[in-house]
C-alpha cells in the first residue's frame, strides 16, 4: 500500500523531542525540532521590559540544552517577538551604503535586469527596477529616512523577492537566525471530479487521523480574506519564487511529488512580518486559530545574545579574516577530509509505486502498472535533473559522468521492458522538477530522441565580469569557460561562433547589451573520462549508449585529458559553476598540450550546428504523438530547457496540473526559464582568480582593466554579513534561453505558453501519484475531457494545439512593496494596492 499525502505530511511535521533549484533552507521543517514551551508557564512574553532578541536567546538556550543535531528548532515564541528584535537593532548607515555599492555589480550579472523593469503584457506578474530600487534605498539612507536596520534589510530582500526568479535571491544576514513557522498552514486544493474549480480544504479535514469519517468543509476566508485571494498574495512574498501565479499556488501545498524532490510547502514558512496568529473560517461556519512560532536555521547559534546591539554584532558584523592557508594547502585539505559515504539507495522513490527501473539517487524512475487504465503507458518520474541524496549536488566531488551515464541506463532498461511489453504510450512526468544539471537536461533530450536538433539558445547581458572575462582571456579561453567545452559553440544560423568581436559585441537585443546567442557544442564529449557524447552525436562508427571507454578519436594524453574533465563540469542550474575556478587555474599550466592536441582530439568531431546529429540506426524509442508531459507548473531551470526541446521540435503535448481556480489555460513551465544560475560567491571565486593573473601583468594590468566600461565585482568581504561564500549569499541567472525560431526576440522566461490541457487535483490524485497518471493517459489517449476553456478543442478534449495568451490569466494579487516601486511598469490587470519607496512592509 502506498504512503498517502497525509502520511508523507505527517512525517514530515516536526514531533515533539524528535528530531527539499532553490532557495536557502527551502527544506528547513523536514528534520525540525518543537522545543517545549519555555516562557509560558513565566508570562515572560507579557513583560515589555525583556528585551525580545534576548528571550529569544533564552528560549534557544534553553532548548539547545537536550539537542542532539545541527538541526532547525521550533521555538514555543510569537513572530512579534521576532519582528521586535528585528526592529530593536539600530540603523547602520554607511555599512549599508557600501553595502549597496558592494552589491550591485553582482547583481549587475542578472540577466533580466532591464526587461523585467518593464515587462512585457504576457509576463503574468509585476515587473521591478531592481537597480532603480537600490539606487531608492541610497537616497534613503543618506537622508537618514529609516527607523531601523530592519526597515533598510527588508527592502533590500524585497527587491529580490519581487523579480519572481528561481535563480536570484540574496538573504541579508539580519534574517538569518530564524523564520516565521505556520505549522498549520496545511492546505490542498481538491475539485470534485478534476474538471469543476476546485475548492481548498485543510490536510488534516480531507487526510484525518485514525478512522475518523465526516464530510470535511472548505476553507472560505484567512483573516477575514477569501482563502484564494489571501493565497495569491500571500505566495508573492516567497524567495525565490516561480515567475507563474499556479506554479507559485501549487508550491504552498504538499504534494507526493514535493516531498520526493525534499520541498516544502512554501505556506508554512515565512520571511515577512506576520501575525502571531490567523483565524481560519470554514464554509460551514465553524473556525479554528492557528498560532504561529519562530523557527531557527541549522547551525545557527542564538546562546547568550541580550539586545539588538548583540543580534546585530553576531548576524551582521563580519569576522576578522583568517590568515589564508599556505599556497595548496587548501586542496589539500579538501582532498585529506573524510567524506561520508553514500546513502544507501532506496529500493523505491518515497510515496511512489515500485519501479521497473529507478536511479540510484532518485532522480528519475519508471513505471509499468498493471491498472487497466495504464495497460499500454509507461510513466517515467523526472524529480530533478541532479542527485536528491547529495548535499553539494554537482560540486567538485560529485561524479557527474557517473550521474549521467547511470541516467542513460535507466532510459535504456525502461525503453527496453516497454517494447518487451508492448507500452506505445508514454507519460514523462515532471512534477516537482526545479532544474539541476543542463547537460543532464540536453542528454535526456537525445534519449527520446536521438541526434534530434538543438533549437535553444543563450544569451549573457553584458556585465563588468563578462566584458573582463572578453578582454582578459584568448578568445578559445573565454569560449571554454562561458560557452562550453572542446569546440566553438554554434548559433541559430549554424555557424561556429569563432571571434570575440562576433560573441561580444552583438547588437543590442530587447535594450540589453548581450553577447551572441550560442549553444556549446554538440559535436564533442559532454563529459570524459570516459567520454559521454549526447545520443546520436556520436562519431562514426559509435553508437548506441554514447560512452566508451577506449574511444580512438580522443588523444590519451593524460594532461590534456585532464584538463578536457575539469571543463567538462555541468552546465548546472543548481550550486552554481565551482569548476570556473578550476578552469582558470589550471588554463595556463595545460594551455600547450591543450593545444597541440586539438586536431587529434576533434578530428572526427565536426560541429553540425544543432541541426541533428547521425544518429545511425537509433530510432526514438517512442513516437511523439504517443507522449506526453505532465507538469505541476513548478518546471524551473534545466527542466525548462528539457521539456521546451520536446515541446518546441516534437509537438509533445503538456497537462498541468491544480493552480488557481479558473476555467482558463495554465502554464506547464511556470519556474525560472533562465539557463544558468551563478552563485556569488563562485562569480567572485571567477575574479579573484583574474586578479592574481592581473596583477602578474604590472602596468599591462593596469591598462587593460582600465578599458573596461563597466563596475567590476569586489574581491574583498562583504561590509555586512552574509559573506558571498555562505548559503544567503546571493545568486544570479546569467543566461537569458532563447528559442531557435526568434532568438532576438524576448527571452523565454517572458513568454506566455499554456499547456494543451488542465486538470485540477482530485483528493485520489493527491493520495496517490497513479490516479494522477491515470487522469492524465484518460485526457491523452482515452478522450477524457479537460478543465473547460483550458484546451482549444470545443468539447474540452486535449487537442494538438494550445490556446494564446489571454490578460485574464494574469496574476491579480497586490504587488509586493519595493522601494522604488513607482518606477516599475505593472501590466495591465494586475492590482497595484500598495507601493512604497522604502520603510517598513
Amino acid at each position: 500500500m502506498l504512503p498517502t499525502l497525509a502520511v508523507l505530511l505527517m512525517a514530515a511535521r516536526p514531533a515533539l523531542a524528535v528530531v527539499h533549484y532553490r532557495a536557502p533552507h527551502r527544506n528547513l521543517l523536514k528534520t525540525a525540532v518543537r522545543a517545549p514551551p519555555y516562557f509560558s508557564s513565566l508570562g515572560v512574553q507579557a513583560n515589555a521590559e525583556t528585551d525580545p532578541c534576548a528571550m529569544i536567546s533564552q528560549a534557544f538556550e534553553a532548548a539547545n540544552k537536550n539537542k542532539t543535531s545541527e538541526d532547525a528548532i521550533i521555538l514555543d515564541l510569537r513572530p512579534s517577538v521576532g519582528t521586535a528584535c528585528l526592529k530593536s537593532v539600530p540603523v547602520a548607515t554607511e555599512q549599508n551604503l557600501a553595502l549597496l555599492d558592494y552589491l550591485s555589480p553582482y547583481i549587475d550579472y542578472q540577466s533580466t535586469l532591464e526587461i523585467l523593469k518593464n515587462p512585457p503584457e504576457e509576463y503574468l506578474l509585476p515587473g521591478v527596477d531592481i537597480m532603480g530600487g537600490i539606487d531608492a534605498m541610497r537616497k534613503k539612507l543618506q537622508g537618514n529616512g529609516y527607523e531601523s536596520q530592519f526597515e533598510v534589510m527588508t527592502d533590500l530582500r524585497s527587491l529580490f523577492v519581487a523579480a519572481n526568479d528561481n535563480h536570484f535571491g540574496y538573504t541579508p544576514g539580519l534574517f538569518n537566525a530564524f523564520r516565521q513557522v505556520r505549522e498549520d498552514f496545511e492546505f490542498v486544493s481538491i475539485s470534485s471530479d478534476g474538471r469543476e474549480l476546485p475548492e481548498i480544504f485543510a490536510v488534516q479535514d480531507v487526510f484525518p487521523e485514525g478512522n475518523a469519517t465526516f464530510t470535511p468543509s472548505p476553507i472560505e476566508t484567512i483573516d477575514g480574506v477569501d482563502v484564494y485571494e489571501f493565497l495569491e498574495n500571500d505566495v508573492l512574498r516567497v524567495e525565490q519564487g516561480h515567475q507563474d501565479p499556479d506554479a507559485r499556488l501549487n508550491a504552498a501545498f504538499g504534494s507526493i511529488p514535493g516531498f520526493a524532490a525534499g520541498v516544502d510547502p512554501s505556506a508554512r514558512l515565512a520571511i515577512f512580518e506576520i501575525p502571531d496568529n490567523y483565524t481560519i473560517v470554514h464554509k460551514n461556519g465553524t473556525s479554528r486559530t492557528v498560532v504561529n512560532s519562530l523557527i531557527t536555521l541549522p547551525t545557527i547559534d542564538l546562546c547568550g545574545i541580550r539586545s539588538g546591539d548583540e543580534f546585530r554584532e553576531r548576524f551582521e558584523v563580519p569576522p576578522l579574516t583568517p590568515p589564508p592557508p599556505p599556497p595548496g594547502q587548501e586542496d589539500e585539505d579538501r582532498k585529506n577530509k573524510k567524506k561520508p559515504p553514500p546513502p544507501e539507495p532506496e529500493q523505491t522513490v518515497p510515496g511512489y509505486p515500485p519501479p521497473v527501473a529507478k536511479h540510484s539517487a532518485n532522480t528519475v524512475a519508471s513505471y509499468m502498472l498493471d491498472d487497466p487504465a495504464l495497460a499500454n503507458t509507461t510513466v517515467i518520474s523526472f524529480l530533478a535533473f541532479v542527485a536528491l541524496n547529495s548535499d553539494d549536488p554537482l560540486g567538485e566531488d560529485f561524479d557527474l559522468n557517473g550521474f549521467v551515464r547511470e541516467f542513460g541506463d535507466v532510459m535504456d532498461q525502461t525503453a527496453a521492458a516497454a517494447r518487451e511489453q508492448g507500452r506505445q504510450n508514454l507519460i514523462i512526468d515532471m512534477s516537482a522538477n526545479g532544474g539541476g544539471s543542463l547537460d543532464l537536461a540536453d542528454f535526456a533530450y537525445t534519449t527520446f530522441f536521438p541526434g534530434a536538433p538543438f533549437d535553444a539558445f543563450d544569451r549573457y547581458r553584458m556585465s563588468g565580469g563578462v566584458e573582463l572575462t572578453g578582454r582578459f582571456l584568448d578568445f578559445p579561453d573565454a569560449s571554454e569557460l562561458l560557452v562550453g567545452p572542446g569546440a566553438p559553440g554554434f548559433g541559430p544560423d549554424g555557424g561556429d561562433i569563432e571571434t570575440a568581436e562576433a560573441f561580444f559585441e552583438a547588437p543590442q537585443i530587447n535594450g540589453q547589451n548581450v553577447t551572441a546567442a550560442f549553444h556549446r557544442s554538440t559535436a564533442v564529449p559532454y563529459l570524459t573520462e570516459p567520454d559521454v557524447f549526447l545520443r546520436g552525436y556520436e562519431p562514426k562508427g559509435r553508437g548506441g549508449g554514447g560512452n566508451d571507454n577506449n574511444n580512438n578519436n580522443n588523444n590519451n594524453n593524460k594532461n590534456n585529458k585532464n584538463q578536457r574533465q575539469r571543463r567538462s563540469r555541468s552546465r548546472s542550474s543548481v550550486g552554481g559553476r565551482r569548476n570556473h575556478i578550476n578552469q582558470l587555474r589550471n588554463r595556463k599550466n595545460n594551455k600547450n598540450n591543450s593545444k597541440s592536441n586539438n586536431n587529434n582530439d576533434n578530428s572526427n568531431n565536426n560541429n553540425n550546428g544543432g541541426g541533428g546529429g547521425d544518429g545511425g540506426q537509433q530510432a526514438p524509442p517512442w513516437k511523439p504523438e504517443n507522449m506526453v508531459i505532465l507538469t505541476d507548473g513548478t518546471c524551473a531551470s534545466a527542466c525548462t530547457i528539457f521539456t521546451g526541446l520536446m515541446v518546441r521540435n516534437f509537438g509533445i503535448r503538456t497537462v498541468a496540473l491544480g493552480g488557481r481556480p479558473l476555467n482558463k489555460p495554465m502554464q506547464a513551465i511556470g519556474g525560472v526559464r533562465g539557463s544558468e544560475i551563478l552563485n556569488n560567491g563562485d562569480i567572485k571565486g571567477l575574479m579573484s582568480e583574474f586578479a592574481a593573473d592581473i596583477q602578474q601583468m604590472r602596468d599591462g594590468g593596469r591598462e587593460l582593466l582600465s578599458t573596461v566600461t563597466r563596475a567590476l565585482p569586489p574581491l574583498q568581504d562583504a561590509p555586512i554579513l552574509p559573506l558571498l561564500e555562505d548559503s544567503g549569499g546571493g545568486s544570479a541567472n546569467v543566461r537569458n534561453a532563447h528559442p531557435g525560431a526568434d532568438p532576438d526576440g524576448l527571452p523565454l522566461h517572458f513568454t506566455y505558453e499554456a499547456a494543451n490541457c488542465r486538470l485540477f487535483y482530485t483528493r485520489e490524485m493527491l493520495a496517490d501519484v497513479t490516479e494522477a497518471w491515470k487522469a492524465v493517459a484518460e485526457a491523452a489517449w482515452g478522450g477524457g475531457r479537460c478543465v473547460e476553456g483550458s484546451t482549444v478543442n470545443e468539447d474540452g478534449t486535449m487537442g494538438n494545439g494550445t490556446l494564446p495568451f489571454d490578460s485574464s490569466v494574469r496574476g491579480r494579487a497586490a504587488r509586493i512593496p519595493v522601494p522604488g516601486g513607482e518606477t516599475a511598469r505593472i501590466p495591465a490587470g494586475i492590482d497595484n494596492h500598495v507601493v512604497v519607496t522604502g520603510g517598513s512592509h
